[in-house]
C-alpha cells in the first residue's frame, strides 16, 4: 500500500549490543514458553523487534537493552494472542487475561495455567484452542519475570507510575475487544483518545526513565509541558504505525486504525483518509519538535543563569527524558522503514507542506 512520505526530523542510532540482546530475548521467549510454533523464530527474526528497542534506547547497557527488548516482544505477543481469538469472544479473553496480569503487577502469584481459559468460559477456551489457556498463562508468567527485573532498577514512585500505565493499556485493550466483538466502529474522538494506550507506546517513555537511571520526580511528570510532549510523542508513533500497518489491517478487516476510522466517520475514500492521517501525523511531529526545542532551550538558559533548582527545575534527568522521547519517535520511523518486515508499504511522492 502506498502512503505519503512522512515528516521525520529525527534520526536514530542503533545500540551496539543489539545482536547480543536479540539472542538473549530469543532464549527468554523460549524459556517462558512464549514461542507457540516452530515458525516463530523465523517470524521473529524477520520482525527484528530487538532492533526497535535498540533504536529507542541506544545508550542502554546489555542487561537493560535485553529487558527493554523482552518487554516489547511480550507486548507484541500479547497483541498477537488477542488477534487469534475469534470475533465475539475477544472481550472475555482480554478481560480474563487482564485480570491475571493485574494480579501479577499487584504482587500476587501467577494464576494456574487454566485460569485464563476458565475465567473466559468453555466456549472461549474451546474456540481459541491453544491461545486462551497456555498463552494467557505464559504471558502472565513472563510478565512476572519482567516486573521483578524492572523493580530491581526502579524507585517505588516509578513503579506506581508504570503500573498506572499498564492499567491504562489493559483498559484500552478491553475497549478495543468490545469494539471488535460488536463489529462497531469507534468514533474518531474515542479512537484518538485511546490509541496511545492501546499501542502501549506510553510505556516506552516510562522505560526510558529507568533504563539509564534518570528518574523524573512526580512534579516533573505532571508539568504540562512534559505531559503534552509525552502525548505528542505517543501520537506521532501511533499515527505513523497506523499508516505502516494499514495494508495488513485492511486485509484482516480490522477497524482500529486512524485511516480506516477517518474513512468511516468522514465518508472519505481510502486515499483521502490516508492523506489526512499523514497530515495529522506531520502536524503532531511539528508540534513535538517545537516543544522539545523549547524545553531544551529553557534548560540551557536556566543552567546558564543558575536557576535550575526546585521540583519544577529542568534537571539533567528532564533533559535526558526529552532526548529519550526524540529517540522513540525516530526509532519507530527508522525501524518500520529499514529494519522490520512486519509491515508492507511504499512511500509515494512527498506532500507539499506550504
Amino acid at each position: 500500500m502506498e502512503i505519503p512520505v512522512l515528516r521525520n526530523p529525527f534520526r536514530s542510532a542503533i545500540n551496539p549490543f543489539v545482536r547480543e540482546a536479540d539472542t538473549q530475548v530469543i532464549q527468554w521467549v523460549q524459556h517462558h514458553g512464549l514461542a507457540t510454533d516452530a515458525q516463530w523464530a523465523e517470524g521473529y527474526r524477520a520482525s527484528r523487534f530487538t532492533w526497535f528497542a535498540a533504536r529507542c534506547f541506544p545508550d542502554a547497557d546489555l542487561p537493560q537493552l535485553s529487558l527493554a527488548a523482552a518487554f516489547n516482544v511480550w507486548l507484541f505477543l500479547l497483541d498477537d494472542s488477542c488477534d487469534e481469538v475469534p470475533t465475539g469472544q475477544k472481550y472475555e479473553y482480554v478481560r480474563s487475561l487482564a485480570t491475571d496480569l493485574s494480579l501479577v503487577l499487584a504482587g500476587y502469584p501467577v494464576p494456574a495455567a487454566a485460569t485464563t481459559a476458565a475465567m473466559a468460559g468453555p466456549t472461549v477456551a474451546a474456540a481459541a484452542g491453544p491461545i486462551a489457556a497456555p498463552m494467557g498463562s505464559t504471558l502472565a508468567t513472563a510478565l512476572e519475570d519482567l516486573w521483578a527485573r524492572l523493580r530491581q532498577i526502579s524507585t517505588p514512585d516509578w513503579q506506581e507510575h508504570f503500573v498506572r500505565g499498564m492499567y491504562r493499556y489493559l483498559d484500552a485493550c478491553k475497549l478495543e475487544a468490545q469494539w471488535l466483538d460488536m463489529e462497531a466502529w469507534p468514533s474518531l474522538a474515542a479512537y484518538t483518545r485511546y490509541r496511545p494506550y492501546l499501542g502501549a507506546v506510553h510505556l516506552e517513555p516510562a522505560l526510558a526513565e529507568v533504563l539509564c537511571g534518570h528518574h523524573l520526580n512526580p512534579v516533573q511528570r505532571k508539568d504540562p509541558r512534559i505531559e503534552i510532549l509525552t502525548l505528542l510523542c505517543c501520537n506521532v508513533v501511533c499515527w505513523s504505525n497506523d499508516l505502516f500497518s494499514l495494508d495488513k489491517e485492511w486485509a484482516n478487516g480490522d477497524r482500529c486504525n486512524l485511516a480506516l476510522v477517518l474513512a468511516h466517520e468522514r465518508e472519505y475514500d481510502l486515499e483521502d483518509a490516508i492523506r489526512e492521517a499523514a497530515a495529522l501525523h506531520d502536524h503532531d511531529v511539528a508540534r513535538f519538535a517545537a516543544l522539545a526545542e523549547e524545553v531544551l532551550a529553557g534548560a540551557a538558559a536556566g543552567a546558564a543563569a543558575g536557576l535550575n533548582t526546585g521540583p519544577l527545575a529542568t534537571t539533567p534527568a528532564l533533559v535526558h527524558y526529552v532526548h529519550a522521547l526524540q529517540h522513540i519517535v525516530a526509532a519507530n520511523m527508522d525501524w518500520s522503514i529499514h529494519d522490520t518486515r512486519r509491515y508492507r508499504f511504499t512511500f509515494g511522492e512527498a506532500r507539499s507542506t506550504a
